[in-house]
């Protein structure tokens, strides 16, 4: 499954919005939005200017004004969460010059080492391991003991086509036959939530008419947090945190948090989405680019928190994405206020709710505008104060002739906070029209769903201005003006603001 990720930039100086003024200020706020590439989804003002800047450098793709990053990646024949978890494969595998056993030998230790997960046997996990490999039967034990701390709802091995083999002097030293196996790990963490799956190798070795795992560091790897070090896992009323030991963002106050943001989306969205959340720690930026598949941490500095879930590869389930969750930057986060976080894990959240039920991917203004919005909700900020990219900058607030593109929420083309702000805007000017609900059902037609009430629709004058796409039809049929209509009332909103 291809990664997609939704990321909270942070302000230059101060947490990216969703939180309490960092310091002597207006909080900062961090979360991103979700896509094929990173792309960051921005924060008001004060929050996106810092926050924002970072999660689009980081992950290199579009921001948005609720300063939240997504990447999304194709899933590679992503399961979905109640798809049988075997998956076709050869009778025979080739490594290199030796041919592996038959599949049912491969697939039968693969089994026991997912029963032994969920069961918490550690005598029986390391009953898969090659005793020989004491370094290695170290590991593994030292893996299955956080494995037991996660007590996660499901967790299972599926073996795939061979994609690449043992190196020669690799397979002399260790022997028995010894190949790569590729599989795919599929898990989950909570009830309710879609799968993760994750691309790993696991090199099988025979002893004594057993074949074993012989070698855990072969081949590429996925890792989770887990993989990376010693984890602490603290469990809210709706949330699952793991953290990496010693991380300087506490879990049980992160578990705390993200359950009251749960519960300000789904006074906005509803409970139609999963309702839990997963929300991962890491101890460096480092490790937060390896969860993210990240192979430097550039611009990750920017951004507070990243949402990441696989891109569904079928079209069996609801959904974009399935085993959304959420990262945590341990160097942008731990300075944000009580508020700034709420933001951001609010933001968050958001990205997390509406990608479990869009048909399709609106503009990355209406997901980035749309999560803001959800974030900011409620809170003291006021209008300056959350959009102050755009309306502090008389430069980009001249400039300003349309809804911003998806590229202008990119970091590496060029300032990305004047974008958020106008999508934060745009949502702004669409609850002027009718107040929350309205906004709801902007977002929801505008990602292939159905609004979920009925709203005077725009008479339409001409041919050419019947709607045809997600996005036009959320204009006229939700809002009641002709999307060029509805851009121009909006620029009018701005400039009086």
């Amino acid at each position: 499954m291809k990664p997609v990720h939704h990321g909270e930039p942070v302000e230059h100086g101060e947490p990216v919005r969703a939180e309490e003024p960092a310091g002597a200020g207006v909080p900062p706020r961090p979360d991103l939005p979700e896509r094929a590439a990173p792309v960051p989804q921005g924060a008001p003002g004060w929050y996106r200017r810092s926050v924002v800047l970072a999660i689009v450098a980081a992950l290199g793709v579009p921001a948005a004004n609720g300063a939240l990053w997504l990447q999304e990646r194709p899933a590679a024949q992503a399961a979905t969460p109640d798809a049988p978890v075997s998956v076709p494969a050869p009778s025979h595998v080739q490594s290199g010059t030796n041919t592996v056993p038959p599949t049912t030998a491969v697939v039968d230790l693969l089994e026991r080492r997912s029963r032994a997960v969920l069961a918490r046997d550690r005598a029986a996990w390391l009953a898969t391991v090659d005793p020989r490999d004491v370094a290695l039967v170290q590991r593994q034990g030292d893996l299955f003991d956080r494995l037991a701390d996660l007590r996660p709802t499901s967790w299972s091995y599926i073996l795939q086509d061979g994609d690449s083999g043992l190196a020669a002097a690799r397979r002399s030293a260790l022997g028995g036959g010894a190949f790569l196996a590729h599989v795919r790990l599929a898990y989950r963490l909570a009830p309710g939530v879609g799968e993760v799956e994750r691309d790993q190798h696991l090199t099988l070795v025979q002893r004594d008419g057993r074949w074993l795992v012989g070698g855990d560091q072969d081949g590429l790897q996925q890792r989770d947090l887990w993989d990376l070090a010693p984890v602490t896992v603290a469990r809210g009323s709706r949330s699952v945190v793991v953290a990496a030991r010693g991380a300087p963002v506490p879990a049980a106050r992160t578990a705390a948090e993200a359950d009251a943001a749960a519960r300000r989306v789904d006074g906005v969205w509803g409970d139609d989405w999963p309702r839990w959340v997963v929300v991962l720690v890491p101890g460096t930026l480092a490790d937060m680019g390896t969860l993210l598949d990240r192979t430097d941490t550039a611009g990750l500095s920017q951004l507070a928190a990243v949402t990441t879930g696989e891109l569904r590869s079928r079209g069996v389930a609801r959904g974009r994405t399935t085993g959304d969750r959420v990262v945590v930057n341990p160097v942008a986060f731990p300075g944000l206020t009580a508020l700034g976080r709420g933001v951001v894990l609010t933001h968050e959240l958001t990205h997390v709710a509406t990608r479990a039920g869009a048909v399709s991917a609106p503009p990355v203004w209406v997901d980035e505008g749309f999560a803001d919005y959800v974030a900011y909700l409620d809170t003291t900020l006021g209008v300056r104060d959350v959009a102050a990219d755009l309306l502090g900058n008389p430069k980009a607030l001249a400039a300003l002739r349309d809804l911003p593109v998806d590229k202008a929420f990119d970091p590496a083309a060029g300032e990305v906070g004047p974008a958020y702000a106008a999508a934060w805007l745009a949502m702004r000017f669409v609850a002027q029209q009718g107040g929350t609900p309205m906004v709801v059902d902007f977002y929801r037609v505008a990602s292939g769903l159905p609004a979920l009430r009925t709203w005077p629709k725009a008479p339409t004058a001409r041919a050419s201005l019947t709607p045809r796409t997600p996005l036009e039809h959320a204009c006229a049929d939700v809002v009641g003006y002709p999307e060029p209509s509805f851009v121009r009332r909006w620029l009018v909103y701005v400039r009086n603001r």
